[in-house]
């Protein structure tokens, strides 16, 4: 017996879609749904979705004398794995946008959505010289598909304070289904990225969800603006402290500067438990809130005194034994992260995760 690691990705076919709203489900696409079952508590129920993977990674070829990405495909289908039929290799620019051109057209067809195609290098030394980014591969990116746009009203532009301070203009917007999803919010980025596309309060818009994730103004429509609609304005205080904001020079961002921001803390916290930060599940955006309110988190110290509110926290609605149990034990299981996932999740500017790494890496 030889043990061998291999990585791929788990989807819903459009048939299990179908079948799993038709038998009560109501989920807005299938990779909603495939990511809901995935993260069913109970594998009876995950189970019976009939979900489907197919398997596009070895992380050891050289073990096996392989030294290409389409051998390494070739000698894990041989082995029993499921592997994509549809992957081909090209030699030259105009092979690969052949490619690309035959499944704009031809993915209707497939019993799979999909939103793009990825390319990769093929030979495995000139990945090994490309290297990743703190995300993703260097050897490797996503094409993707022309998104589909729909056309909403702004209702009105808010503001939301992130971790660092950083305010930021979003739009809300007349619910909207979008590929799937229902859209009634969308970010404006920054004062610069509002004033440019000149969009307004009122506003007949276009939207599409950039990267086929991420709902994004495309354009205003113009020829549908209502009269004395009024322009855009940013604020000059805090929408949660009042503290009046700053904005650095050389950036277009505005902050909030208030170390004591409730709504920064909040971010903070969030973050803080993270996957790619100290990774702590359980503490879900309306469970921060409510404990920051309550007094029990207003740091990422509290974390490890949250223990001192047990019987509090089992008075409240949604919570038992075994719940609270979960998290203390979560958070206690968080202490044994590497000292990269520290330094992420405690929000130091500049700090993200691939500088992390290297302060990780280098100090002990």
């Amino acid at each position: 017996v030889v043990d061998i690691e291999v990585r791929g990705e788990i989807y819903m076919s459009k048939a299990s879609f179908n079948k799993l709203n038709n038998d009560g489900g109501n989920f807005a696409n299938p990779r909603n749904a495939a990511a809901g079952s995935v993260r069913q508590m109970d594998s009876a129920v995950a189970a019976k979705r009939n979900l489907s993977c197919f398997i596009y990674h070895l992380p050891n070829p050289e073990d096996y004398n392989i030294y290409t990405h389409a051998d390494a495909l070739r000698f894990m289908k041989e082995l029993g794995f499921v592997v994509n039929p549809n992957n081909k290799k090209v030699d030259n620019i105009k092979e690969l946008m052949d490619y690309i051109d035959y499944w704009t057209s031809h993915r209707p067809s497939l019993p799979y959505d999909i939103d793009g195609i990825v390319i990769k290098v093929n030979d495995l030394s000139d990945q090994e010289k490309l290297g990743f980014t703190a995300r993703s591969p260097k050897w490797a990116i996503a094409y993707k598909f022309p998104p589909e746009e729909v056309l909403t009203r702004v209702k009105k532009i808010v503001f939301t304070v992130g971790r660092t301070g950083q305010v930021t203009p979003s739009a809300d917007l007349e619910p909207v289904r979008v590929m799937g999803s229902l859209i009634a919010r969308a970010t404006l980025h920054n004062e610069d990225y509002v004033k440019e596309k000149d969009i307004r309060e009122g506003d007949i818009v276009s939207i599409k969800k950039a990267g086929d994730v991420i709902p994004e103004i495309v354009k205003v429509i113009f020829d549908r603006r209502e009269e004395d609609l009024k322009p855009f304005k940013m604020i000059d205080n805090c929408p949660m402290c009042g503290r009046a904001l700053s904005k650095k020079e050389g950036e277009s961002a505005y902050y909030c500067n208030n170390n004591e921001c409730p709504s920064r803390m909040q971010e903070r916290l969030v973050h803080f438990t993270s996957r790619h930060a100290m990774n702590i599940t359980g503490f879900g955006d309306a469970i921060i809130e409510d404990f920051y309110n309550r007094g029990y988190l207003k740091s990422v110290i509290d974390f490890n005194h949250l223990d001192n509110y047990k019987e509090e926290l089992m008075e409240l609605e949604g919570f038992g034994s075994k719940s609270i149990n979960n998290l203390l034990e979560e958070i206690e299981n968080s202490k044994n992260n590497s000292l990269e996932k520290l330094l992420f999740g405690l929000s130091i500017r500049h700090v993200g995760g691939k500088t992390a790494d290297i302060l990780g890496a280098n100090f002990k």
